[in-house]
């Protein structure tokens, strides 16, 4: 899959992080009174609320020790580091990243606004400092989202949306997607259905009279009879017209692999087709709670004889969700006037990547998306070999792959069983690997999972997005 310019320009940031060179080692280099030496560090960025971050320090110079070093931050730099790994010449350490920078306003946070913060070493010859660069990353909770327009793309370092708080989405054209890093603890209501004005985030508008077909990849059909519901999750009905007329045909099931919003509504007659409702991503990296949630993207009806717009689309991602909680996705009605009905709209999309969510689905078509099995993937290994365990639903065919410094190192395509487990064994590079989950059910449109324990974000400046997410795990040889 091709990588886009933010994606290269985090690692173009890794690579200015000082290095040293490889025919160093074995030199005689003596050590200057008062002098530290720079030393790599691979990644060298990050966002702060990262709850689990990687990273390789080495190579040591000339015939220095770096086996009883331990790398250290300022305490107050937000960095803490939970474990090291240590040879000879090199280091992995796994830390946490607290969020300890004020909200910026910013959904995505450039490259240029990273914070430094030092990491220091010290082997038995040498002293070294590296540099790494921590973005930041708001926390979002009812007041501050209810207060500004919600942003199509946005990381957050933790989210709280209290009960009797209402979040809307009615002012945007794309789907949304929230990366929320910490906790989620979500207790109100994220409404992305269409309404009678317009459809929701990432929805498609219905039908203009007298007989103008929805919008979106599966719409419903105008008829001056009576307009045919749109579909997206479940195909829409068709319009009924006075008399028993046929109306317009309802829109098929969007057999996309790439979410989107609900379908419009054709319209029928002098009454307009209902509008789509819209599309969400939310992924949370941390604990999830969700008791009392509502998470609602029904379709509006129809105006009229037209057909009511199609349900729109959820996917939510998260190691395990706590709480009881409510996803809405029911298409909207037809309307009826003069003895003429128009077609219902389908219902939904919802994709579940997390364990054992106690939800209620109402209109929708529900199935799980792959996912990591977070209790067998340790952040640091000594031997090559790994073993990569998950769910999905079964039959789903699930693609694994790894990279370093961009650079793909290993794929495998395996198939859910009957009970939506998979396991492949895959062989690590030196260094952190990044291992990203895809559904594959369409090889040549593939759609990466929200499961993972950081997020990975592509695009430029002009257009950032939230790919998906991803298990980063360092490897580093008994025989250095």
């Amino acid at each position: 899959m091709a990588r886009s310019t933010f994606a290269l320009s985090l690692l173009a940031l890794a690579a200015c992080s000082p290095t040293n060179n490889q025919s160093d080692a074995g030199l005689d280099i003596p050590r200057l009174t008062g002098r530290v030496n720079p030393i790599s560090m691979s990644p060298a960025i990050t966002f702060e609320g990262t709850r689990r971050f990687v990273a390789t320090l080495g190579p040591a110079l000339g015939n220095d020790d770096l086996t009883t070093g331990r790398p250290t931050t300022d305490p107050a730099s937000g960095v803490v580091i939970e474990r090291t790994e240590c040879t000879r010449i090199r280091c992995i350490f796994v830390a946490h990243i607290d969020d300890t920078i004020a909200n910026r306003g910013a959904g995505i946070s450039e490259p240029s606004s990273a914070m430094p913060v030092t990491i220091r070493i010290s082997g038995t010859e040498f002293d070294y400092t590296a540099q790494l660069n921590v973005l930041p990353a708001d926390t979002a909770d009812g007041a501050t989202m209810s207060s500004m327009v919600l942003t199509n793309q946005a990381v957050y370092s933790s989210m709280t949306v209290p009960a009797g708080v209402t979040l809307r989405a009615n002012n945007l054209d794309q789907p949304v997607r929230f990366a929320v890093l910490g906790d989620v603890r979500v207790q109100g209501t994220f409404d992305f259905s269409g309404s009678a004005t317009r459809p929701g985030a990432g929805g498609s508008a219905g039908g203009t009279p007298p007989m103008g077909d929805g919008q979106g990849p599966t719409p419903g059909v105008g008829s001056m009879a009576a307009g045919g519901g749109g579909g997206n999750g479940t195909a829409g009905t068709a319009g009924m017209g006075a008399g028993g007329a046929m109306g317009g045909a309802g829109g098929g099931v969007n057999t996309r692999t790439v979410f989107s919003g609900g379908s419009g509504g054709g319209a029928g007659g002098a009454g307009a087709g209902g509008n789509g409702g819209g599309a969400m991503v939310l992924a949370g990296f941390g604990a999830v709670n969700l008791e009392g949630a509502r998470f609602l993207f029904g379709g509006s009806p129809g105006q009229g004889a037209g057909g009511g717009g199609a349900a729109g689309s959820f996917v939510l991602g998260a190691p395990a969700v706590e709480g009881r909680f409510e996803i809405d996705a029911r298409g909207g009605a037809g309307g009826s006037a003069g003895g003429a009905t128009g077609g219902n709209g389908g219902g939904g999309r919802i994709r579940i990547e997390a364990a054992a969510p106690s939800v209620t689905v109402m209109g929708a078509m529900a199935f799980d998306g792959p996912r990591f099995d977070f209790s067998m993937l340790p952040a640091i290994v000594r031997s090559p070999t790994y073993t990569i365990r998950g769910t999905a639903k079964p039959g789903l065919r699930v693609r694994i792959q790894g990279s370093r410094l961009d650079v793909t190192s290993f794929t495998r395509v395996v198939t859910a069983d009957a009970s939506g487990a998979f396991t492949a064994n895959v062989e690590l590079p030196d260094g952190v690997t990044q291992i990203q989950l895809f559904d594959a059910t369409d090889p040549m449109s593939l759609v990466p999972s929200m499961s993972g324990t950081r997020v990975v974000v592509s695009g430029d400046a002009s257009a950032r997005s939230i790919l998906g997410g991803a298990v980063d795990v360092g490897y580093i040889p008994m025989t250095e």
